[in-house]
């Protein structure tokens, strides 16, 4: 685990999930929805806080891993993350130990092959998806970032998927 970081793509518009904010009336982001009592972005990192907690336990070495989140301009996400690593005082973890960077969006094709437009004159954009999160990692310096914290290696994990932690998995894949 002391060679880990972890990679968190969370920009993604989450449209089929339709979250809205009560009181604004304004669309959220996945990292918000409640699972398990908790926003899914607060799930990971418990769920990081456990398996480093549990580290410590075997081998008697604190671990504070360092997290690279990939957020969009999607539904003012990347502010809104930001937002909730400052309400939680970054999860009790150093902010420094925290890289956020961001995907772009991209131009959204129709199914016969057009692109969606917003209006006669503007495109119609969504984030890039996970697969531009390689690219905008090294244009963004993650690697090095992580290389400084001598980490030479990256978990990454899906946050609409928190079902995916909660076996012994992650524990056999770091082991």
């Amino acid at each position: 685990m002391g060679d880990l970081g972890e990679i968190y793509p969370i920009g993604g518009a989450g449209d089929r999930l339709n979250l809205i904010d009560p009181d604004t009336e304004e669309p959220l982001p996945v990292a918000q929805l409640e699972f398990c009592g908790r926003p899914l972005l607060a799930g990971l990192i418990r769920d990081l806080q456990g398996r480093e907690y549990l580290h410590y336990k075997l081998f008697g070495k604190q671990l504070s891993t360092p997290i690279a989140m990939m957020t969009s301009y999607e539904k003012n996400n990347h502010e809104r993350i930001q937002r909730i690593c400052e309400d939680n005082q970054w999860f009790g973890r150093p902010a420094a130990n925290f890289n956020i960077f961001v995907q772009p969006l991209v131009p959204v094709i129709t199914q016969e092959g057009n692109w969606a437009m917003r209006s006669q004159t503007k495109l119609a954009m969504k984030p890039g998806g996970h697969g531009v999160m390689w690219k905008r990692a090294l244009d963004e310096g993650i690697f090095d970032w992580f290389k400084k914290h001598n980490r030479t290696k990256a978990l990454v994990r899906q946050i609409n998927n928190p079902v995916a932690g909660v076996d012994n998995g992650l524990l056999a894949l770091t082991g």
